[in-house]
Formats: structure tokens, sequence, C-alpha cells
């Protein structure tokens, strides 16, 4: 047993993030780097960006990689890369960070939402094909489905690889061939993450049309500030997508288009590349860190005869009442990153409290679904439109992760869990 015997442990203070340890143990090698681009004294698209961009295209597998200045950077110039446009419609998920949507919406495109699938929490397949069935038809003039209410031509599907794991690109592959669809990835979250297609395992950045990765610093591969990158073995995506980032000049003066300033800095670039190699240890980390976690919440709910499920084993995000405690679960054929460790209970927002007052950092991915936020408004969704992302996000929540967080950590955050389950 982990247990300690039964023996409240002290109070302490477990952050819901600790970037320190990370960057420790790598100090000299950052400081060094970072005084090379000062040395050099090319800050924007230096050497180390391409640097960067080739060795991100071989680790993901893809043949291009477009740095950028931000994740939501690269959502948005890889839409308007894949075809995406002014009068289009894109279909993602309503349970994921803004910057998903409002990329779709700043390109002058409108996002459609579906609900997601109640254990990956990941924007459900059969969602999508009801939406584009009971919603949409055929355009045979144009290839593309048109929403019938708005009249709107369907381009592509954006899929969130939420919490580290990929979402179902098999089935959401096999709807947009059927529907003449792009797939844009957003694995922001999910940078290292696999999924089994065709008998083989294929990592993030290759799983659509093109991806869109985030380097902010709480990601898997984190810089030292905002940066992103877009992957893609599309020749024409990567061609316009390079110079959509340079304010829509191929070449220098030459502007052919409204492009966007969203260039990478050298420095973000040199310190990803002291990072970069060692990502995969890092994620093994994450994953041992979840299976300890997994380890103690049994144990403990064991102990106290609280109710405890996997999200596989629910056809709901939660059951409707009473005191339990909701695991998360890797899909068969995902390599979850565990870019998060989400557990779900009843009482969320009490627990939430109650760790805080003992010290341990939570977080909310994410309190209120897109579809439902005053920003999306003009979209005309109501509550109840999205019945199984709106109860994730009253049960939903983050646990402290990061790859240096210690055993003992652990177990105080999953005693003071139990602790406050036990007490409802």
């Amino acid at each position: 047993m982990i247990l300690h015997k039964g023996v409240l442990q002290a109070k302490m203070n477990v952050p819901f993030l600790d970037l320190k340890p990370g960057y420790e143990k790598l100090r000299s090698g950052i400081d060094e780097a970072m005084g090379a681009v000062f040395d050099q004294c090319n800050f924007v698209l230096g050497e180390p960006v391409r640097a960067l961009e080739e060795q991100c295209a071989a680790y993901c597998g893809a043949k291009h990689a477009i740095s950028v200045a931000s994740g939501t950077d690269a959502i948005r110039i890889a839409l308007r890369g894949c075809g995406a446009g002014k009068g289009h419609g894109v279909i993602t998920s309503p349970l994921t960070f803004v910057a998903t949507a409002e990329a779709v919406n700043s390109i002058g495109a409108r996002p459609f939402f579906c609900d997601i699938d109640p254990v990956t929490a990941n924007l459900s397949p059969a969602a999508v094909l009801d939406f584009l069935e009971n919603q949409c038809m055929r355009d045979n003039s144009s290839g593309f489905p048109v929403h019938k209410q708005t009249n709107i031509p369907i381009k592509g599907i954006i899929p969130v690889h939420l919490y580290g794991q990929c979402a179902d690109m098999g089935a959401l592959n096999r709807i947009a061939r059927d529907w003449n669809l792009f797939v844009l990835e957003d694995a922001a979250q999910a940078f290292g993450a696999e999924y089994a297609t065709d008998g083989k395992s294929v990592k993030t950045g290759c799983l659509g049309k093109a991806a869109a990765f985030s380097f902010y610093p709480s990601k898997n591969l984190g810089g030292a500030g905002d940066s992103g990158m877009i992957t893609t073995d599309d020749d024409s995506v990567a061609k316009i997508c390079r110079v959509l980032r340079v304010h829509g000049a191929p070449t220098a003066y030459d502007f052919v288009e409204s492009g966007y300033n969203s260039r990478m800095d050298t420095l973000q670039a040199a310190v990803l590349l002291v990072k970069l190699p060692h990502i995969d240890e890092w994620l093994t980390a994450r994953r041992e860190k979840a299976a300890f976690y997994s380890r103690l919440f049994r144990e403990y709910a064991l102990k106290l005869d609280v109710p405890v499920f996997e999200a596989s084993e629910l056809s709901v995000p939660a059951p409707e009442q009473g005191k339990f405690l909701v695991l998360p679960s890797e899909a068969e054929n995902c390599r979850h990153t565990f870019n998060s460790f989400n557990i779900r209970v009843q009482d969320r927002d009490g627990m939430i409290a109650s760790l805080g007052g003992q010290g341990v950092g939570t977080n909310v991915y994410y309190p209120k679904p897109l579809h439902l936020n005053k920003v999306f408004d003009f979209l005309g969704y109501a509550a109840g439109d999205m019945p199984v992302s709106e109860k994730m996000c009253s049960v939903i929540c983050a646990m402290p992760m990061f790859p240096e967080i210690t055993e003992e950590q652990q177990r105080y955050v999953v005693e003071k869990v139990m602790e406050f389950l036990k007490a409802q």
C-alpha cells in the first residue's frame, strides 16, 4: 500500500504548476543558448528558429514546420493556409480555450460547435456527423456541405487534443473525407501525443491536413514566453503560412495579401532547442505521475468507501448525485501526454476551496463551454445545446501536474481531495 498508514501529513504547499525545477536542470544550457542569441543580435527569425522548425518537423514526422508567435496565431494562420476564410464555417469543440474558436472568428469565418465525447472530453465524431447530416446539406456545385439555416459553407473541422489526449482522429478523418472537409489539429496541449492509425502510431502534427501547437510555458514543450508552430505535409499550406506570418510578403516589401506580424523570437527558439531533446523524458514522467495519481486515488477511495470510476466506465461525465470520483482514462489507441490530470467530482467548486485552504493549487479547464460565453452570443446557442460539455464544465478539475512533482506532493494532494469527499 502507498498510504502513510492512515497518518495525516502536515500542511504543505503544492503549486498547480512549478516551472522552476525544470529550469534549474537546464539552466546552464538555456543561459548559454540565450547568450549566443545576444552575441549574434538576430532576435527575430534567426538561425535557431530555422533549426527549431527542422527539429520539430522531424520529431512530429511532418514535412514542414512553420514557426509563429503564438498558438493562437498557429490556428488562425493554419486555417487560412487550409483554405478557410470570410464567410466560411468551421466545426470545433465548445470545451477548449477560447483561442480555438477565436481564431475562426478572427479570419471572418463562423465557428459551429458540436458536443464532446463524455469519456475523453474531446470533440465527438457522432455529434459532428449528426450536425452534418441533420443541419447541413451537400452542395454539389461547391463540393462543401452548407449549413441549412445560415447558408454558410462548412470548410473544415478543428478537433482539440484536450488535456494531452488525441481526439478520435480515425473517425473524424473519415467524416472529413466523406464531406470534403479539411482537418486542422489543435494540438496546443498535446505535443508528443500519439494516435494509432492504419497499424502504426502517428504523433500529433501529422493527423490532419495541418496542426497548430502552442509553446506557452505550461505546455508539454514550453518556452520562456509565447510562441507556436504549424506542421503540415502539404507544400501549398506551408507556403501560404510562411507568407502570412510575415505580413503577407513572400519577399521583403512585396505584400501580396493581408497577413500577420507573427514571427518567432529567436530567444524563444533558442530556449526550445535546449528543451526539445528532453521532451520524451518529460512525457514519460507525466505518464508515470498520472499512473501514480490514479493508483493513490483508488487506494484512498477503497479505504474511505468513496465510489471511484474511470471515465471509460461512464456514458456521461459524472453520476447525477452523491459523492464520487471519476479518474481520467486513456483511449486504447492513444498515447496520452497528461498535459493536465483532470478528475471529476460533484461539488467541484467546494473541493477547490477546500484544497486551496490546504495549500493545493488547482485549475479548471474549462469553467464555461464556449457556446455559453458572451463573446459568442451572436452565434445563437443556448444552455442545453451541448449537454455533455455543459455537465463536464461543472465537474472537471485539474490537479497539480508537472514532470518534477514529487510522490510526497502527490500523496498530499490525494489525501486532501479524499478528506473533502469523505466529509461530503
